[in-house]
């Protein structure tokens, strides 16, 4: 059976495990308010080391390969999500997202720092959306840094 037929089958015992495990780990991911934060939180689920997602309940419980199939897709439709905002609805995203955190300025220092944003880029993202990303949040964050001390 080719990976396309079994995708189409609900039936598939492989096809049933990757819908259980997002049935697992997409209402966690769903919960959070903001599309950078559901961004930040996927790619932190990614170890940079092996490129492999982990998720702390699903790993238990799922084989690796289909919670980093799951982890890689939701990761991917984060980052598209907030890619397709307008820059200003990036922009209060963001700063949404930055609301619960007590170390602003901190954070955005940190996230000025290419290096630093360059894990919430999906691997398999594509030359053009890396740039556009990297672009956009640069001008967010030097404007929402601009009243930082």
């Amino acid at each position: 059976m080719s990976a396309e037929d079994r995708q189409n089958n609900p039936n598939d015992p492989l096809t049933m495990e990757i819908s259980n495990c997002r049935a697992l780990v997409c209402p966690v991911i769903n919960s959070i308010a903001s599309t950078f934060g559901r961004l930040a939180f996927v790619a932190s689920l990614r170890n940079t080391s092996s490129d492999v997602y982990w998720h702390p309940a699903a790993t238990g419980i799922f084989e690796t390969q289909i919670v980093d199939q799951v982890l890689r897709q939701e990761h991917l439709n984060a980052f598209e999500a907030w890619l397709s905002l307008k820059l200003e609805e990036q922009a209060a995203d963001l700063a949404a997202h930055l609301l619960g955190h007590e170390n602003c300025s901190e954070i955005l220092q940190q996230w000025r720092q290419e290096s630093s944003c360059i894990k919430l880029v999906p691997a398999t993202a594509l030359e053009p959306e890396r740039k556009l990303f990297r672009s956009d949040l640069e001008l967010i964050l030097s404007i929402l840094c601009e009243g930082q001390p």
